[in-house]
């Protein structure tokens, strides 16, 4: 503010007393007057007895000095002079957009209704016009109120669904590490029990080790394709949020309800219930079922070197949202 107080003051200490502008290359007399270095050279060669223009002290020398530190100022005061120019455009050219926007194209009357059948903004002579013969009418800033309450507990409803769904995702995360360190557990007890039986057990071994491992890649594959799903549904909501939070901050009532066309009518009138993404649990039963079998039927003489594996994990699990 101080720097533009200065530019405004064309006798300011930033200004030249002979072009009455901001210094361009500002030099300094031997007197202590500050000039353009252009204008004070201008003056010098058209004058018969060199002078200071402030003092009249003559300068048969021509004698200045390139002040560095004024020039340092001087470009910092152009610099913000320049910034306010261009404010000033920024809002003329905005307060002009909005009075466009207000304005009944085909009447030029401003718009001060919002037509409920059509959903647009209105004058008072498209009210009585026979194209709008029956339909019931809004004041303009009633019908933003009232929609911009329903985008509100739409995108209320929204961030519960995103709550939700981070829930999910965490559990489905937590899930996948369960049947990550448990298929590992069970890879080391399967390779631990059968290192005590000999070389005719081997091929058993590797067999059920790849079953195994199978086993939990198809599961594995099958857990993350829906983890991939929950976190597609979250930026769904998410974006359909942004998208409504958007429409909500619009200043311009006109544009707000113009806008509305434009937003998903599923997010104005949201179902209560919907299906959401549920995490899904995962098991090596087969493997397992296998290698119990094999331990307990198959090779009784070496039962007594051998233990099953436990199945110790919890199956349950969230299937519905309210």
């Amino acid at each position: 503010m101080a720097t533009s107080k200065l530019v405004d003051d064309k006798d300011g200490d930033l200004c030249c007393s002979i072009c009455l502008d901001l210094f361009k290359e500002p030099v300094m007399l031997e007197c202590g007057h500050h000039f353009c270095k252009s204008c004070i050279d201008e003056v010098w060669n058209s004058a018969k007895t060199p002078a200071c223009p402030e003092c009249r002290e003559e300068c048969p020398a021509k004698k200045y000095t390139v002040n560095r530190l004024l020039s340092k100022l001087v470009e910092k005061a152009r610099r913000v002079q320049q910034s306010e120019k261009a404010e000033t455009r920024h809002q003329e050219q905005k307060d002009h957009s909005i009075h466009e926007t207000q304005q009944c194209l085909e009447h030029n009357e401003v718009l001060k209704l919002f037509c409920q059948e059509d959903k647009s903004p209105m004058c008072v002579v498209c009210m009585v016009s026979t194209k709008h013969t029956g339909h019931s009418f809004l004041p303009l800033q009633e019908a933003v109120s009232l929609f911009q309450g329903k985008l509100k507990e739409a995108s209320s409803l929204l961030e519960l669904k995103v709550k939700y769904t981070i829930k999910v995702h965490n559990q489905q995360e937590q899930y996948i590490s369960d049947l990550q360190n448990e298929t590992l557990h069970m890879d080391q007890h399967i390779t631990s029990q059968f290192a005590k039986l000999h070389q005719f057990l081997q091929d058993r071994e590797k067999n059920l080790i790849q079953q195994l491992k199978e086993e939990t890649a198809g599961i594995i594959k099958k857990m993350k394709e829906n983890l991939r799903d929950i976190k597609n549904r979250s930026n769904a909501i998410q974006k359909g949020i942004s998208n409504m939070q958007s429409a909500i901050q619009q200043e311009d009532p006109v544009n707000f309800l113009r806008g509305l066309r434009n937003v998903n009518k599923i997010y104005m009138n949201p179902p209560k219930e919907e299906n959401l993404p549920k995490a899904v649990l995962g098991s090596c039963d087969k493997t397992r079922e296998m290698y119990n079998d094999f331990i307990s039927h198959n090779w009784n003489e070496w039962k007594s070197n051998m233990r099953p594996e436990p199945l110790t994990r919890s199956m349950q699990c969230t299937t519905y949202w309210q």
